[in-house]
């Protein structure tokens, strides 16, 4: 081969590479527009839901299925499976997903429908803040509330049982 191709090829080989350098560049670059334009437009679809709701609005009211759960002591007399170890596992050691001790008031629901921080009304308990997941709690019309630790929470919980009951929407996470 002459000199003179070589130096062709090369810089056929130079402008291809430039090329696709810029095509790579525009696509990172429309992508991260994309991803720029939806996290805009959660932010204030959020601002918008929490803030600017139209006076008089009526309360959005979801009918869920509700329980309750607990934290098992190591010394109890009772436990509802019949176990330490077996009501741990079901019920939980006491941290949230949220990273916090679990408190009286706290409430276990599937986080792709409603987020830690997501507050409810419920009928016969009061307000419900959820921070917590859990491993049976699934879907949008399931919700489980701690009510206590020890002897007193095992109580409270089978005595709430499981209700089917219309849950008033307070704030959105």
């Amino acid at each position: 081969m002459s000199q003179n191709s070589l130096r062709r090829r090369e810089k056929l080989s130079a402008v291809k590479v430039i090329r696709w350098r810029k095509f790579v560049v525009a696509r990172i670059t429309l992508v991260l527009s994309f991803a720029l334009l939806i996290i805009y437009y959660s932010f204030w679809q959020h601002v918008l839901l929490k803030y600017l709701a139209p006076p008089n609005t009526p309360p959005i009211k979801i009918k869920m299925t509700v329980s309750a759960y607990y934290k098992p002591l190591p010394k109890q007399k009772n436990y509802f499976t019949g176990s330490y170890w077996q009501d741990l596992l079901l019920n939980g050691h006491g941290i949230t997903f949220s990273g916090k001790n679990v408190t009286v008031g706290d409430a276990a629901a599937d986080l792709k429908y409603y987020p830690v921080g997501f507050k409810f009304l419920v009928p016969g308990w009061g307000e419900v803040r959820v921070e917590d997941k859990g491993d049976f709690i699934k879907g949008p019309r399931r919700l489980d509330i701690f009510v206590g630790e020890g002897e007193e929470g095992l109580a409270k919980s089978i005595q709430w049982g499981k209700k089917e009951i219309d849950v008033e929407v307070i704030a959105h996470g």
